[in-house]
């Protein structure tokens, strides 16, 4: 799919399109609908965001709006009970999604507690406020409708590409092995790890000197 444009809200009232990213391509990544905390979600995004940048997929940068999120909220009591979904789009902080989540959470705790029915719609979250207001409701109607682009032809990738890619990811470690290995090879802590993650092209450097009969503490 493509980007269409980045939305700058000023208020209230007034917002801003900003075409310059309209066309360029996006990979959207869903999760499994069983995050239960807001900092669950930070982290899991924080992972999230590490291995595409460590596998060179993307800059994940949400300043620069190469990493954007779409939140959907569902309070349950019985989870053989159907609920409806609020949604929340273009979240582009780690604070704006854990502020978003905290508020929403007590907003349709309200609205169960009076005995209502949360209804399915997309709202925006105003972090200065911490408040949210409804944007628009979905009405059971599709919430996107994707168009085939007629200037990409079908592209089909034979078994042997597919097995080399394979074998490429395979070897290459991933953020959360790195992160392990830190800490259980090295005896690197929590706040260690994360620093030097911060700049993993350090880290081949890092073992090299250790290598070398460096202490890792004092490398590090």
């Amino acid at each position: 799919m493509q980007d269409t444009a980045q939305q700058l809200h000023a208020d209230d009232d007034v917002s801003y399109l900003n075409f310059n990213r309209a066309g360029m391509g996006m990979l959207k990544i869903f999760t499994a609908n069983d995050i239960d905390h807001p900092h669950n979600a930070s982290a899991a995004v924080m992972e999230m965001q590490s291995l595409l940048q460590h596998l060179a997929i993307s800059k994940a940068n949400f300043a620069r709006g190469s990493l954007r999120l779409k939140v959907d909220i569902m309070l349950q009591k019985d989870v053989n009970v159907p609920v409806e979904k609020v949604s929340f789009k273009n979240v582009t902080s780690f604070d704006f999604l854990e502020n978003c989540i905290i508020a929403e959470v007590q907003r349709q705790a309200e609205i169960i507690k009076s005995g209502q029915k949360v209804e399915e719609e997309v709202r925006r979250f105003n972090v200065n406020t911490k408040q949210s207001k409804p944007l628009r409701k979905n009405d059971k109607t599709v919430d996107f409708r994707y168009l085939a682009d007629t200037d990409i032809p079908t592209i089909k990738l034979n078994p042997e590409r597919i097995a080399k890619n394979q074998e490429i990811l395979d070897r290459k470690k991933t953020p959360f092995m790195l992160k392990n290995e830190l800490q259980n090879k090295y005896g690197l802590s929590s706040t260690e790890v994360n620093a030097a993650m911060k700049n993993p092209e350090t880290i081949p450097i890092f073992e090299e000197l250790i290598a070398g009969g460096r202490n890792p503490k004092q490398v590090h």
